[in-house]
């Protein structure tokens, strides 16, 4: 005779997988290869590597400074902040507020505010091309596929660096105006003098 499941099955379900409870085999029957908490355990290691490997794509300059750390900490995040979306691209967009709430080194706030930059940037709907026709009244327009960052260490190089394989040296003090923009699929940056940003704030104000 079948057990009936529990009602809030699902919900215990996905405390287990997520972490947020032990393992409890009872609503799992086992078989020939896996016992009840081994079936289990198969979804929470899938669970773990799955939110990982995206917070690794996503949000590269920030796992390369953690290094070896780097699986604990996007694993104490996937703790406070799971996914609620259908897509894990969005999985890491509160990872500056978490750091702002848990007081990280600068260095990490400003890895990740380019690392975010990057994606909004990579995954922006393209702007409708200009009608040669409307340029006397066309507004001036936020455009999706740019980014204005203000960064107080240059970590836009190290970033850089880093992900060429290079080991760059740790990060400096500045006070970079630096535009992330996506050309051609692909995602560049350039860092503007302060009266070239200036104009730019001037121009555009939304764009950031």
């Amino acid at each position: 005779m079948t057990t009936p499941l529990p009602e809030a099955w699902r919900a215990q379900l996905m405390a287990m997988i997520r972490g947020l409870s032990p393992l409890d085999g009872a609503l799992f029957s086992g078989g020939p290869g896996l016992s009840p908490l081994q079936q289990i355990g198969v979804y929470r290691e899938q669970h773990v590597l799955r939110h990982r490997a995206a917070l690794r794509a996503n949000l590269p300059g920030l796992t390369a400074l953690w290094g070896e750390h780097a699986d604990a900490q996007l694993d104490r995040y996937v703790q406070d902040h799971p996914s609620t979306s259908w897509t894990l691209e969005r999985l890491g967009e509160p990872m500056l507020v978490w750091l702002e709430a848990h007081d990280a080194p600068q260095e990490d706030q400003a890895l990740a505010a380019v690392d975010l930059a990057v994606l909004k940037v990579f995954h922006a709907p393209s702007p409708r091309p200009l009608d040669p026709s409307t340029l006397t009244t066309a507004r001036i327009g936020r455009s999706p596929t740019a980014r204005r960052l203000r960064l107080p260490l240059d970590a836009h190089r190290w970033r850089a660096q880093a992900l060429s394989g290079e080991t760059p040296p740790p990060m400096t003090a500045c006070d970079a105006r630096v535009v992330v923009y996506r050309h051609e699929q692909r995602v560049r940056h350039i860092e503007l003098p302060a009266a070239a940003d200036a104009l730019l704030a001037a121009l555009e104000p939304e764009l950031g």
